[in-house]
C-alpha cells in the first residue's frame, strides 16, 4: 500500500514538473524575445522577405513590445502574443479589446508545433499568412519551447496596486523641496483625483454595462487613490524607504513627484520593481533612458550642456548653486556637463568680464547680485532651479536684467500663456491658488496623461502596456504646460529635449534669443 502511495506521489510530482516550466527555460526564452540569445546571432537565423536581419531587429520585443500585447505603426497592426492570448483561440471579443486587423478575425489556439511553423514559415494555425514584416526564424525545437515558456509569463496577472475597485498611485517628494511647493503638488493631484472619482460621467454604471456590450473602455474604470511618499534623509537611504513603502502599500505607478536632488534612487527603484514613473518634476534625473521612468526633460545637466555649447572660446565660468547636500549634487551635475565641452567651473566671486551660471531661485540670485562690486559680463540662469515659468524671470536690478539669459526647455511669453491656458482655467475653476505654476501644471498634465493611458490599457492593467500606449499617445494630449512639445518613443524617455535661451525683458543679450541647444 505504501509503495502504491509513494508511486502515486512521485507520478504527481513528475506531472507537476512537466507542466511548470523550468526557470532556466524561461530565461532562455526571455533572451530570445529580447534578441540577446546566441540563437539569433547565427548566420541566417532571422530573415525578412529573404534578407538576413541582425539580432536587435529580429527580437520579438522590437514589434510585439515588452508587454507582448502588440503595437501599431501606421497601417500595420502588430498582434498580441502574450501567452494567455496566443495559446487560446482568438474570439471576436478578443479582437475588440486588442489591436487586430479585423474585429471578425478568429483562429484556433497556438501550440508549440503551430508556433514553430509560424516562426519558420509565417503561417498561422488556420493557414492564414502572417504579414510580410514578420521575420522568418531558423530556431530549434528547444529554442521554440523556451520562447513559448517565456510568452506564457507575459502580462499574466493583474498589476500590483490594482484591485477590482481602485488603482493606487504614489507621488514622491524629497526633503530639499520647500513645503509650499509640496502643497501645490499635492493639492493639484488630490483635486484632480477627487474630480475623477466623483463619477460625473456615470463611469460606475457604464462599467457594469460594459461587460455586456462593446463599450470595453469602461471595463477599466476604477477609483483612484493617492499615496504621498515623503522621503527623508540622504539619497543613499531612499532605496530602503521606497522598498518599505512599496511592501506596505503596492502602487500601480508613481504619479508626478518633485525633487531638486538626485532622482537616481527613485529611478533605480522603479526599474527594479517595474513600477512606471510618470512625468515627475525631477531636475536631476539620471542620464540614461531605461523603460519605466518617463521625464519631462534631462533637467539641469541639459541646460548646462546647452550653455557650454554656446560659449565658444570660453574656458571657465563662475557657478552659483545652492548650499547643502542637494546643492552639492547639483553643482557636480552642472560641472560635469560643462566639462564635456572643456569649460571649467570656479566658485570665486564673479567680476567684470566673467560668465556667470546661476542655478538658484530668483530671489537668491538677486540677493547675491547686490553684493557684487563688479558685475559679470553675462549671466545664464538655469531654469531647472526655478519653480517659476520663464515669464517670471524679470529681475528688478537693471544691470542684472540687461546681462541675463534664462536657459530653459519651456516656451516663453505669449506662447507659454497659450500652452498654460487649459491649466490656468482648471485651477481657476477649482479655486486653487498655486505659487509654483510650473510644478502644479506639470502635475496636472501627469494626471491627465495617466487617465488617457489607462482608458486604453488591457484588462490586466499591464504596466508595460500602459507605457507603450503612452509612447503613442503623449504627443496627442492637449497642452497643459509650457513645454512646446512633448513626445516619447521606444528607448526615448525624455519628452522634451530642446533647450531655449530667453533674454530677460530689456536684456542686451539679444543674440541669445531664439537660440536652441539639443542636449543629445
Amino acid at each position: 500500500m505504501r509503495a502504491l502511495l509513494l508511486a502515486a506521489l512521485l507520478a504527481g510530482a513528475t506531472a507537476v514538473a512537466q507542466t511548470v516550466p523550468d526557470a532556466a527555460l524561461i530565461a532562455r526564452g526571455e533572451a530570445i524575445y529580447f534578441g540577446t540569445d546566441e540563437s539569433l546571432a547565427r548566420p541566417g537565423a532571422a530573415r525578412v522577405q529573404g534578407a538576413p536581419i541582425p539580432p536587435h531587429a529580429a527580437a520579438c520585443v522590437a514589434c510585439h513590445r515588452r508587454s507582448g500585447l502588440g503595437s501599431a505603426e501606421a497601417s500595420l497592426l502588430v498582434p498580441p502574443i502574450a501567452g494567455h492570448l496566443l495559446f487560446n483561440p482568438l474570439a471576436p471579443q478578443t479582437g475588440q479589446r486588442l489591436p487586430w486587423p479585423s474585429r471578425d478575425r478568429t483562429r484556433p489556439a497556438y501550440d508549440e508545433a503551430t508556433l514553430a511553423r509560424a516562426l519558420a514559415e509565417g503561417v498561422a494555425p488556420d493557414g492564414v499568412a502572417l504579414a510580410a514584416p514578420m521575420p522568418r526564424y531558423a530556431l530549434t525545437r528547444g529554442e521554440v519551447a523556451a520562447l513559448a515558456a517565456y510568452l506564457r509569463t507575459l502580462s499574466t496577472d493583474t498589476a500590483p496596486g490594482v484591485t477590482d475597485e481602485e488603482v493606487v498611485f504614489a507621488t514622491i517628494t524629497t526633503p530639499d523641496v520647500p513645503p509650499e511647493q509640496v502643497d501645490d503638488l499635492l493639492r493639484t493631484l488630490q483635486a484632480f483625483i477627487a474630480d475623477k472619482n466623483a463619477g460625473t460621467r456615470h463611469e460606475t454604471r457604464r462599467r457594469a454595462q460594459a461587460f455586456r456590450t462593446d463599450s470595453t473602455m469602461y471595463r477599466r474604470f476604477r477609483r483612484w487613490r493617492l499615496e504621498h511618499w515623503a522621503l527623508t534623509g540622504e539619497p543613499h537611504t531612499w532605496r530602503a524607504q521606497l522598498e518599505a513603502r512599496y511592501a506596505a502599500t503596492p502602487v500601480f505607478a508613481l504619479l508626478s513627484g518633485l525633487s531638486y536632488d538626485d532622482w537616481s534612487p527613485v529611478h533605480e527603484f522603479c526599474e527594479r520593481a517595474r513600477v512606471p514613473c510618470l512625468l515627475p518634476n525631477a531636475w536631476l534625473p539620471p542620464g540614461r533612458e531605461d523603460f519605466y521612468s518617463i521625464y519631462f526633460s534631462p533637467g539641469l545637466a541639459a541646460e548646462a550642456d546647452a550653455v557650454a555649447a554656446s560659449l565658444a572660446g570660453t574656458s571657465e565660468v563662475v557657478l552659483w548653486a545652492a548650499s547643502g547636500p542637494a546643492g552639492t549634487r547639483q553643482r557636480a551635475a552642472i560641472a560635469t556637463a560643462l566639462a564635456r565641452h572643456g569649460v571649467a567651473v570656479s566658485e570665486r566671486t564673479p567680476s567684470a568680464g566673467d560668465v556667470l551660471v546661476a542655478a538658484l531661485p530668483s530671489d537668491e540670485i538677486e540677493r547675491r547680485w547686490q553684493s557684487l562690486a563688479q558685475p559679470p559680463q553675462r549671466v545664464y540662469v538655469l531654469a531647472g532651479a526655478l519653480a517659476e515659468l520663464p515669464d517670471a524671470w524679470q529681475p528688478k536690478d537693471a544691470a542684472l536684467r540687461a546681462r541675463s539669459v534664462l536657459v530653459t526647455p519651456l516656451a516663453c511669453c505669449a506662447q507659454a500663456q497659450r500652452q498654460m491656458a487649459r491649466a490656468d482655467a482648471w485651477f481657476a475653476a477649482k479655486r486653487i491658488k498655486v505659487g509654483a505654476r510650473r510644478i502644479a501644471a506639470n502635475a496636472l498634465l501627469a494626471a491627465v496623461v495617466a487617465v488617457e493611458t489607462l482608458m486604453h490599457v488591457d484588462d490586466r492593467f499591464s504596466r508595460e502596456y500602459c507605457i507603450e500606449k503612452l509612447e503613442h499617445n503623449l504627443e496627442n494630449v492637449p497642452p497643459f504646460t509650457a513645454y512646446p512639445r512633448l513626445a516619447i518613443g521606444p528607448s526615448q524617455r525624455f519628452a522634451s529635449r530642446r533647450v531655449h535661451f530667453h533674454p530677460a525683458a530689456g536684456s542686451r543679450a539679444a543674440l541669445a534669443e531664439g537660440a536652441v541647444g539639443d542636449p543629445r
